[in-house]
């Protein structure tokens, strides 16, 4: 019996420790393409200027409907189209995208600079982020969100406010479909400095 319980124990350390390492060690193939795609993101212009006329776009509009209820809109002032490993990938300037949740609600985001993968409708965004919802504004650098997940994850020099509080932290991740919000910081010896109103 002794045996029996001290292998269940192994066990079970062991599926902890493959657990943790496949959810938060191991980078998934989402993440590899925005990765990979993060140095064209910030030379834009560059590859705008690069590119041929038949790959620029001027006042892209894209719709997707997510599922019956949701939707996504996204605009950008001009924008590049290229092929990356079988996936449309398309680089944006001056970009404003809509979230529309099932009660209609809306999340806008609005960018200097974006990315939209044609394949997986994952976006990143870059460069003067705003996202506003409800009565919340959340200003950043960066920003990307993940359809597969369902959650955006908001990065670099992240204020957040509301009616209530203003605050400052590293990391903001925003869940679509509950939107539930977590603030965090990058460091656990740093504090997120919150002022109420």
């Amino acid at each position: 019996m002794k045996r029996l319980i001290q292998l269940i124990i192994i066990l079970i350390i062991i599926l902890s420790f493959y657990l943790i390492f496949k959810n938060y060690l191991i980078i998934d193939e989402d993440e590899k393409v925005v990765k990979n795609n993060l140095h064209n993101l910030n030379n834009f212009e560059e590859i705008t200027k690069n590119d041929n006329d038949e790959n620029l776009i001027k006042n892209l509009k894209y719709e997707i409907n997510i599922d019956q209820n949701q939707k996504y809109v996204l605009t950008a002032k001009k924008s590049s189209v290229s092929n990356l490993d079988g996936a449309e990938i398309i680089y944006m300037e001056k970009v404003k995208a809509i979230f529309f949740d099932e009660n209609d609600n809306e999340m806008i985001i609005t960018s200097d600079i974006g990315m939209f993968n044609g394949s997986n409708y994952n976006s990143e965004f870059s460069n003067n982020v705003k996202i506003n919802f409800d009565n919340h504004e959340i200003t950043a650098e960066k920003m990307n969100l993940s359809f597969a997940k369902k959650i955006i994850n908001i990065y670099e020099n992240v204020l957040y406010s509301n009616a209530n509080l203003n605050l400052a932290a590293d990391i903001v991740s925003i869940n679509l479909i509950t939107k539930k919000t977590d603030i965090y910081m990058n460091n656990d010896k740093k504090k997120v400095l919150i002022n109420s109103n």
